[in-house]
């Protein structure tokens, strides 16, 4: 799944499609993969200017919420492993998900949403 959610990054018909993601370098993407350090990979998506959280429950199941630029709402999922909770919760995001106008916050008396 790891691999499936990278190619479709690396497809996107523009970089706004994918706001907030990172883009690893293919091979060390695999290189993790391959070494079933599949966390790692999927932490190595998540962009430097998106917020994210990542917690395991006490059955073991965890918990992913990731927050892009740009967005008003966090995005949850969760799973068996920490990276599927994670491109999960991306996947979420990802999907018909709207930017935020620019001027939004100075017309509202809100502030923007947050991971905490």
């Amino acid at each position: 799944m790891l691999r499936r959610f990278h190619g479709l990054i690396d497809h996107a018909p523009s970089a706004a499609f994918v706001d907030g993601l990172a883009e690893p370098d293919p091979v060390l993407f695999d290189t993790l993969v391959s070494m079933g350090t599949g966390t790692s990979a999927a932490l190595s998506l998540i962009g430097d200017d998106a917020g994210y959280m990542l917690s395991r429950g006490g059955d073991g199941k965890y918990l992913a919420s990731v927050m892009l630029p740009g967005r008003y709402e966090e995005a949850t999922a969760g799973a068996d492993t920490a990276a599927l909770a994670i491109v999960g919760a991306l996947a979420i995001a990802l999907h018909d998900v709207l930017p935020i106008p620019a001027d939004y916050f100075d017309n509202a008396s809100q502030t923007p949403f947050r991971l905490n």
